[in-house]
């Protein structure tokens, strides 16, 4: 099952939506549990579309519901709904998005319903020919719903154990991937230019959910021993005093960042920036 598809499973979990119980059931009470499980498919439910799943031994129905978004790249929408084995109550939410380049290739990845309206605003704000500088996971959906090119769209192989699917077999540059993730936990600002320029960038992008996912900035950077400096995980994941140094801190708080750079987006999702011309 692809990473993504899991990550929105997860996601559920995590954000209380629903929980395990000591059966190993679902119920909707707000109980936290780990994000690095496996998900396997067993078999399928005898009501259409569901599929028998399990993560950690925890059984549950998965099914997913694609709508037609069409647009420059033929994109469909997927939600991903679970239930418990003992219930008919669904949990769902968009997770995923499908599309086709002009060349006829099929791309998928994640997406959420918390960047729609970024997205939105990149597809009716920008010019066709914007390229985003961002992380590899929004590199999908900016490119599916936004109707704008990215520099990452897939994640490099070393960052394979990272995720939760160690099955994906398409893979980003190496050595781009290095560099965007060099960009957020530098202090130095001005790599944030001279990297955009590199890969020809208009905008740049950076989720609020970037802070969670810093840690394979530093994975991939072999600094992995650092990561506790920069932020606490104390309780949730936040910036210490030293990562309020960092690129990604001054991107999300708008706090330092080179004159090139312009702020034209932000939500409780995204900050967008633009590079002056």
């Amino acid at each position: 099952m692809r990473a993504w598809i899991l990550s929105v499973i997860l996601l559920l979990l995590l954000a209380g939506c629903v929980h395990f119980d000591e059966k190993n059931n679902i119920t909707s009470e707000n109980t936290n549990h780990n994000a690095s499980s496996s998900l396997t498919n067993s078999s399928v439910s005898p009501e259409s579309g569901w599929t028998l799943v399990s993560i950690r031994g925890r059984t549950f129905y998965q099914k997913k519901e694609t709508e037609h978004f069409g647009g420059k790249y033929n994109a469909w929408l997927v939600t991903i709904c679970i239930k418990d084995v003992n219930s008919t109550r669904e949990y769902c939410q968009l997770g995923e998005i499908e599309y086709y380049t002009p060349d006829g290739k099929r791309y998928s990845g994640y997406i959420t319903e918390r960047a729609l309206p970024a997205l939105k605003w990149i597809k009716e704000n920008t010019d066709n020919s914007s390229v985003f500088l961002s992380w590899w996971d929004y590199g999908h959906m900016i490119r599916g719903y936004g109707e704008r090119n990215a520099v990452l769209f897939d994640l490099s192989q070393e960052l394979l154990p990272t995720v939760a699917d160690p099955n994906i077999t398409s893979f980003d540059n190496s050595s781009k991937t290095v560099n965007v993730a060099r960009v957020f936990v530098s202090n130095d600002t001005g790599l944030i230019v001279q990297t955009m320029k590199k890969y020809n960038a208009t905008h740049i992008f950076i989720a609020r959910e970037d802070v969670k996912k810093a840690r394979a900035f530093f994975y991939i950077l072999n600094r992995t021993q650092e990561y506790s400096d920069f932020f606490n995980v104390a309780y949730n994941v936040m910036f210490t005093e030293k990562g309020k140094t960092l690129n990604l801190y001054k991107l999300l708080e708008n706090k330092k960042v080179p004159d090139e750079l312009v702020l034209v987006y932000s939500d409780d999702f995204a900050v967008i920036y633009s590079l002056k011309t």
